[in-house]
């Protein structure tokens, strides 16, 4: 069954929604805060360091999803029985709670550049067909296909 949500987004892919010289036609400046961004090297060690907190819980978050209810219920009982103040099930949903807010933010600016990207594109090969950019579209869900337990 698909919902209104999804028949939009399956129409906007296959439909564009916007065309080549509009996307040409498209004006930005640059982001103030990424100025010299990848010239300063304790943003970007910061930003690497996002990046690992993002790959450590994101190995949690693939480890949680192979895991039945009543297997949830339980590691949730054996990370609060210890009575550990670091290491418990409110931070742990806390940890998974700031990594989403950073993944969003990653995706937010890589799909900015892309558009962007994109935008350089369409002016750089107005007239070559072959190499104009595909013009971008809504993301799509990317989780693997569901597999039944063994």
């Amino acid at each position: 069954m698909t919902t209104t949500n999804e028949n939009v987004v399956r129409l906007a892919v296959h439909n564009p929604i916007i065309s080549h010289e509009e996307l040409a036609a498209q004006e930005f400046e640059p982001s103030p805060y990424f100025i010299g961004f990848d010239k300063n090297p304790k943003a970007m060690e910061e930003h690497e360091e996002k990046l690992r907190t993002i790959a450590v819980m994101s190995r949690f978050a693939i480890s949680t999803l192979g895991k039945s209810k009543a297997e949830l219920i339980e590691t949730v009982r054996k990370m609060d029985e210890d009575e550990d103040e670091d290491v418990n099930s409110s931070n742990f949903l806390k940890y998974l709670l700031d990594s989403r807010g950073k993944v969003e933010a990653v995706l937010e600016f890589i799909v900015l550049a892309e558009c962007r990207f994109a935008v350089a594109m369409a002016n750089v090969y107005s007239e070559d067909g072959e190499k104009l950019p595909p013009i971008p579209k809504p993301s799509k869900p990317i989780l693997g296909n569901p597999k039944r337990r063994r």
